[in-house]
C-alpha cells in the first residue's frame, strides 16, 4: 500500500552518535571555562578600582568636614562657646525642655472633648531663650478650651501660656471651636532631651 510509503517520517532531535569527550572539545571548554572566568575577573577588577576611587573621594569631603568642624568649634571657643563635639550636645542636653513629660503634661491636661491638631515649635518672643510653642486645636464646647488654659497656666513646664485666637466653626455638621494657644516651654529641671 502506498499509505505506509508515504507515512510522516518522526525527526529525532536527539543526537543520534554518543557524546564524545575529545582533545579538541576539552580545549574548547577550558577555553570558555576560562573566558568566563577573565570576565568575571575584569569585572570584579574593575568594581574593585571603583570602589577605591569612591573610598578615596569619600576620605577627602570626610577631611574637608572635620577641617570646616574643628575650624567652626575653634570660632565658637573664641567667642565662649562649646569647644568640641561632645561638649555641644551635653549643652544641648542640659538646656533642652524633657520633652517626653512635658508632651505627657500636655495630653494629661487636655480635657477629653478637646482634641490637638497641630503642634509647632516657634520662635519666642515673649521669653527669649525659652522655646516657644503653638497649639492649635478644637473643642466641643467653649469651657473646655478655657479649662484647657487654665491647666496649661498652672503647670510648671509651661509659661506666657496665651490665647491668641478662637473662633466658633461648623465642620461636618457639627458646632466646634477652633483656637490656638501660644506659650513658652520651660525646663526649670534641664534634664534634657
Amino acid at each position: 500500500m502506498k499509505t505506509e510509503e508515504h507515512s510522516i517520517q518522526r525527526i529525532n532531535f536527539i543526537e543520534r552518535e554518543p557524546f564524545v569527550l575529545t582533545y579538541r572539545r576539552m580545549l574548547e571548554i577550558a577555553g570558555a571555562v576560562a573566558a568566563c572566568c577573565l570576565l568575571l575577573f575584569g569585572i570584579q577588577w574593575a568594581r574593585v578600582r571603583l570602589a577605591d576611587a569612591r573610598m578615596v573621594r569619600l576620605e577627602s569631603e570626610i577631611q574637608t568636614l572635620r577641617e570646616e568642624s574643628d575650624r567652626l568649634f575653634r570660632q565658637m571657643a573664641s567667642s565662649g562657646g562649646p569647644q568640641s563635639a561632645r561638649e555641644a550636645l551635653l549643652t544641648l542636653f542640659e538646656k533642652a525642655p524633657p520633652w517626653g513629660a512635658l508632651l505627657k503634661e500636655l495630653t494629661a491636661t487636655a480635657p477629653r472633648s478637646v482634641w490637638l491638631t497641630s503642634l509647632k515649635s516657634k520662635p519666642n518672643t515673649a521669653a527669649p531663650g525659652m522655646p516657644g510653642l503653638e497649639i492649635i486645636g478644637r473643642s466641643e464646647e467653649a469651657g473646655s478650651v478655657a479649662q484647657f488654659l487654665k491647666s496649661l497656666t498652672t503647670s510648671s513646664f509651661f509659661q506666657n501660656v496665651v490665647l491668641a485666637s478662637s473662633k466658633r466653626e461648623t465642620a461636618s455638621g457639627a458646632v466646634v471651636y477652633s483656637f490656638v494657644i501660644d506659650l513658652s516651654v520651660a525646663s526649670p529641671e534641664g534634664r534634657g532631651l
